[in-house]
């Protein structure tokens, strides 16, 4: 289970995208449901792409009804001069802080805020950096999760 916190307008739902067209299983779009244990729920609606002409659905999989322990926590924006992907690790403290900052939650009911302590307590590994084309991204990082 991968997480992809981040503001709006970073290429979070192109990476999403681009990492199904690679293969990835497929959760949600937009936002990840914590439940009170740090687990993932689906929240499947369509991924949803800005175009010229407003929002676009993208083909989407059928999101998985199964809770997932998230493994990883990928802070990635996109830099349109970035080759594939440049990332680095960063502590727990840090990726608990990213989701922290990234989450409706703690910003309308704040008392919600133990799932994402939760949830990057359970995290193997996360990082932090910047890609390029999502596609050559998606391939590289997926490479990289499935390696450990």
């Amino acid at each position: 289970m991968l997480l992809l916190p981040g503001p709006s307008r970073q290429g979070k739902s192109t990476l999403t995208q681009a990492l199904v067209r690679a293969g990835a299983g497929y959760l949600s779009d937009d936002m990840a449901i914590l439940d009170s244990e740090g687990m993932v729920r689906a929240f499947g609606r369509p991924i949803r792409l800005r175009s010229d002409r407003g929002w676009v659905s993208a083909p989407t999989p059928p999101a998985s009804t199964r809770r997932l322990p998230p493994r990883w926590i990928v802070d990635v924006r996109f830099d349109p001069g970035a080759p594939g992907r440049s990332l680095s690790p960063i502590t727990l403290g840090q990726a608990s802080m990213t989701l922290l900052a990234n989450a409706h939650a703690a910003r309308v009911s704040p008392q919600q805020t133990p799932e994402h302590s939760a949830a990057a307590s359970r995290m193997c590994r996360a990082w932090r950096g910047v890609r390029g084309d999502a596609d050559e991204a998606a391939v590289g990082l997926l490479a990289m999760l499935r390696a450990g």
